[in-house]
């Protein structure tokens, strides 16, 4: 996890059986996954799905700067209307 781990980051991209890739910014760090596209991207270009930890005021721009098809959200709500709002976006950007 975190930036002391992406140095490891191509070893685990060699193992073909190796499917996806759970990246966590770390204590300390920028949480907005905004900041991190370059390791994500670095992900889907060795053809892994990465899973984005996104609030959900993020997910149109992290979806429309990411691979979709590579792309899985783990989306954090405080409350049912934010959530509903999420869903409302993702509809919108046709998800």
């Amino acid at each position: 996890d975190g930036p002391g781990a992406v140095k490891q980051l191509d070893a685990l991209l060699s193992l073909e059986s190796l499917r996806c890739i759970q990246w966590v910014p770390g204590a300390g760090e920028s949480q907005d996954p905004l900041d991190w596209l370059d390791v994500y991207r670095h992900i889907q270009e060795a053809g892994r799905r990465v899973l984005v930890y996104c609030p959900p005021e993020r997910v149109p721009e992290v979806l429309s700067r990411l691979d979709r098809r590579l792309t899985y959200l783990s989306v954090w709500c405080p409350d049912e209307a934010s959530a509903h709002a999420a869903l409302r976006a993702l509809e919108r950007i046709g998800v």
